[in-house]
């Protein structure tokens, strides 16, 4: 269940296809990479949850396109030519960019009418009318409907009012949720009406920073995430939809792998003894330093 705290109102997109395919271009640039090592939770969760399974996926997505290079103004230059503003910041020599971009355009299947939408405290706003092309679903005990709009291809458009909804990759379990438990029924509307959008998300993917790419030798170098950015824009009108979300990342060469630093006790401790089936402690102590002595064997 989502806690409060983790709801929002405020516009958001989450859009997992792109950066999974900038961070499976980054892992392919890399010959015989050992895959990535999350170094998070957060990352841990992305990868098993969403990057493996989108891997897969990848292939098969048209409007999928990919680049990497040594010399990241080549990335970001690509970035300009499809009118993406974020840019990835210089690296050195041992570093490299990649970067991935959805480019989808849906068209309604009947074409909509342009309308006004009031709200409630007065506001109006641009939007459309849908006279044919839609059903309705109902999720649970909600009031609210879900709204799905039929496009010229088999995609279909979901759509449902809510006042608040989980933020981050939650708010895609929500929706994966809406979709497995929403019924079909009738409803006597003789339309639909929703706005128009323009929507235009850009900003730093700090949560994989550090994320790091791993190359099989022995006490081996890697690569890690140093900049992670992702640009979304949305237009939907009466005519259809449009698309267009890009994820880059700037990969630099890490040093070799430390050895790892044994954890010290060089403060007084306690120390407690318990044994299975007992309620209290065996044995507790503290013991500082007055103690801290060679005892020449365990007998007493």
């Amino acid at each position: 269940m989502t806690s409060q705290e983790d709801l929002t109102d405020k516009t958001s997109t989450i859009v997992t296809y792109p950066l999974a395919a900038a961070l499976m271009e980054a892992e392919e640039f890399v010959i015989d990479s050992a895959g990535w090592n999350p170094v998070k939770v957060i990352q841990r969760d992305f990868l098993e949850k969403y990057y493996t399974p989108c891997r897969e996926e990848i292939p098969t997505i048209k409007e999928i396109e990919r680049v990497a290079h040594i010399d990241v103004e080549v990335v970001n230059k690509w970035l300009q030519n499809h009118d993406f503003d974020i840019q990835l910041d210089p690296l050195d020599e041992n570093g490299f960019g990649a970067a991935a971009m959805l480019d989808l355009l849906g068209l309604w299947l009947v074409k909509g009418k342009q309308v006004q939408i009031a709200t409630d405290d007065g506001s109006k706003y641009p939007g459309v009318r849908m006279d044919t092309g839609f059903t309705f679903n109902t999720v649970g005990g909600s009031s609210d409907l879900v709204v799905s709009l039929e496009t010229g291809d088999q995609d279909v458009v979901y759509m449902m009012m809510d006042e608040k909804v989980p933020s981050g990759f939650a708010m895609v379990s929500y929706v994966e949720e809406v979709l497995q438990n929403m019924t079909p029924v009738e409803r006597d509307y003789e339309a639909v009406i929703f706005p128009m959008i323009d929507l235009n998300e850009e900003g730093q993917l700090e949560w994989l920073i550090n994320l790091q790419l791993m190359i099989p030798q022995d006490r081996f170098p890697f690569y890690f995430i140093q900049h992670a950015l992702q640009q979304t824009r949305l237009k939907m009108n009466q005519e259809g939809y449009r698309v267009k979300s890009v994820a880059a990342v700037a990969m630099m060469l890490g040093a070799a792998l430390p050895e790892t630093p044994p954890y010290i006790i060089n403060r007084p401790f306690l120390m407690w003894i318990a044994r299975p089936g007992l309620s209290r402690p065996l044995f507790v102590a503290y013991l500082n330093t007055d103690v801290w002595k060679d005892p020449s064997g365990l007998d007493m």
